[in-house]
């Protein structure tokens, strides 16, 4: 369907196409891209940086964001919706 290497990763439909790294979220139709090398970079120093602790970092793509996450030491990642649930699960709370 994509470039080259396509390959699924944590629930993203990846390849590169054209020195540009595509990760895809079609069950959302989400999709985060960035120059190759530049993300290779970021990968690296997230892993780094999350190497002794957890958390979550986001790496800038062109015009949406990758959201790399370290639990109980195992990485995963999703590109987040930019939709707020905030209202929306304040008010199924209350409803509660």
């Amino acid at each position: 369907m994509g470039g080259l290497n396509e390959e699924t990763l944590s629930g993203l439909r990846v390849h590169i196409k054209d020195d540009t790294i595509h990760l895809h979220d079609d069950t959302k139709n989400l999709k985060f891209e960035a120059d190759l090398e530049s993300f290779k970079k970021d990968v690296e120093n997230t892993f780094k940086f999350l190497e002794k602790k957890e958390g979550l970092v986001e790496i800038d793509g062109t015009s949406t964001k990758l959201c790399l996450v370290k639990r109980h030491k195992k990485y995963t990642m999703f590109i987040p919706d930019e939709t707020s649930i905030k209202q929306k699960l304040q008010n199924y709370l209350k409803a509660l």
